[in-house]
């Protein structure tokens, strides 16, 4: 039994699609579905079965994997612990971030790289995926964490997750109030929305879903902060979309409310890149692991609903 089996079960799992995870993992569905069979194989047990949507865990799957969870969590602190005895980085690193993950990833990655790494002067810039882009190419960034960034030759950019697109309005919206059932594209681009200007990633997003089935996006206001869109959305001023765990918070409190978009539905994938101009240093490494790490126990502690 491999760590490295743990962690491919996991994403495989995480993903309910052996396709999808063989892309985010960047290993052939083939060596992936092997790894998991040597693993079945090991403990003498099923771990997954197949639907006509998937794969799933069986019962014995739920109980391992959660038991393996805990094995990859305690090994990562103590890869953590030791990275930091063998060779304690120092000097800075240059971190960009899309606004919209600030309220949810910004202060754990923050705090969490403060304590293992106090020596690293950590240096933060808010911009959207395209403008990210465009700093880590010019060596104004060392490493940055995208949204929907449309792929480089000159960037290696390696995802991290997919998730769900839903739409978002007032609690009292009969479009959301009525019903959670999934929203059909056709009849969602019919409603106001409020989007970021164009090259926004949730923009290009939308805006490409509309091209591909012959539809126009009713645009009633632009706005470029996420913030913004969100506070004229709880005012009924219109529509726009965001993975849930932007608005998790606020659907909490009840001000506002989500529905599923279908035929399309939009997802949204979650990127990681080192700039081209830049040699990965140690600090830059820690960085890129903690990322990786946190990004991952969003996805456990459920603010992060990975796609199925």
């Amino acid at each position: 039994m491999e760590l490295k089996q743990l962690r491919y079960l996991g994403v495989v799992v995480r993903e309910g699609s052996l396709s999808r995870a063989a892309a985010l993992l960047g290993v052939s569905q083939s060596m992936l579905t092997r790894h998991i069979q040597c693993l079945e194989q090991e403990l003498g047990v099923p771990l997954l079965y197949r639907n006509g949507h998937g794969v799933l865990l069986t019962d014995t799957g739920k109980i391992f994997l959660s038991s393996a969870n805990e094995i990859l969590d305690r090994t990562d602190v103590l890869l953590g612990q030791m990275q930091a005895l063998r060779s304690i980085p120092g000097g800075t690193v240059t971190m960009g971030i899309p606004p919209m993950l600030g309220e949810f990833l910004l202060v754990p990655l923050t705090k969490r790289f403060r304590a293992e790494f106090p020596e690293v002067r950590l240096t933060l810039r808010e911009g959207v995926s395209g403008y990210l882009l465009e700093w880590l190419l010019t060596g104004q960034l060392d490493i940055a964490v995208l949204y929907n960034a449309a792929a480089l030759t000159t960037v290696s950019i390696e995802p991290l997750l997919s998730d769900e697109m839903l739409l978002i309005g007032a609690p009292d919206t009969t479009s959301l109030a009525q019903t959670n059932e999934p929203i059909p594209f056709s009849e969602a681009v019919l409603l106001p929305w409020i989007l970021p200007a164009k090259p926004h990633g949730l923009r290009m997003l939308a805006e490409t879903a509309a091209t591909t089935q012959s539809l126009m996006l009713n645009i009633a206001i632009e706005v470029d902060a996420m913030a913004a869109i969100f506070d004229l959305v709880e005012a009924g001023q219109g529509f726009s979309i965001a993975p849930y765990a932007a608005i998790h918070r606020r659907i909490e409190l009840g001000t506002l409310r989500a529905r599923p978009i279908k035929d399309p539905g939009l997802s949204g994938t979650l990127s990681i890149a080192f700039s081209p101009k830049k040699e990965a240093t140690p600090a830059m490494k820690a960085l890129y692991r903690i990322v990786r790490q946190e990004t991952e126990a969003l996805v456990r502690d459920g603010v992060w609903r990975a796609n199925d």
